[in-house]
């Protein structure tokens, strides 16, 4: 190879190096979306609540909640910072009576409107209910989903929150609260809630920071 060839080629894989550090002007690639904010619960209503963020563009597609189950007095990591946090912890995804097990539709909560406040309510499990969470979407419509455990029903449906539909090697039970496969007595636990936004590209699938919901104590009921 010529020198001339030599020293063009030489300039060529510097001046590539040091686009790839420097990034050269262009976007990352995997895009950041805000959280949720305003996080708050309540142990004599048995609810908790956020705000949706205030930006909603794209590739926000909505949020997804997390939950996890312990004993009664347990401390858990308030400061769990990702996605991939909360499933090495043992918390599993919250799904819906609309979502068909394993394939459920994403996020739970769907098109939220900017800015509003969306309600995650457990108050009536200890009679057998289901919980739900409620919401404003963009068009200002009143939203309300049953909300499932991520366990498969076996016939195609996420399991429920009910004191009878516990078993010992549920996912979200074995090795962390096997007190609640005794039908019996329905222990009372500890629920545990995390909130990220979701979005999506044509690429990739994006997450935001997860935000703390708080934590109470429950005892399941039977419908």
């Amino acid at each position: 190879m010529a020198l001339g060839q030599t020293l063009r080629a030489g300039a060529l894989l510097l001046a590539v190096a040091i686009c790839a550090a420097s990034g050269c002007g262009l976007p990352d690639a995997r895009p950041d979306i805000p959280p949720p904010t305003d996080a708050d619960s309540s142990q004599t209503g048995r609810q908790f609540t956020f705000r949706v963020p205030e930006s909603t563009v794209a590739p926000f597609r909505g949020v997804e909640v997390y939950y996890r189950f312990a004993e009664v007095g347990t401390v858990l990591d308030r400061f769990l910072e990702s996605n991939t946090d909360l499933l090495e912890q043992r918390f599993r995804r919250l799904a819906s009576s609309n979502d068909r097990y394993p394939s459920p539709t994403l996020p739970l909560i769907d098109q939220p409107g900017a800015d509003v406040v969306v309600t995650v309510d457990f108050s009536g499990v200890t009679f057998g209910m289901d919980p739900v969470v409620t919401y404003l979407d963009r068009d200002g419509n009143a939203r309300r989903l049953s909300l499932r455990r991520a366990v498969d029903q076996s016939d195609g449906q996420y399991e429920r929150f009910a004191c009878e539909e516990f078993d010992s090697d549920d996912d979200d039970v074995d090795g962390v609260v096997e007190e609640l496969a005794d039908t019996e007595d329905c222990e009372q636990v500890q629920l545990q809630l995390y909130a990220l936004s979701y979005g999506r590209t044509d690429v990739f699938t994006v997450y935001s920071d997860a935000l703390h919901l708080g934590a109470i104590d429950l005892t399941f009921g039977r419908p």
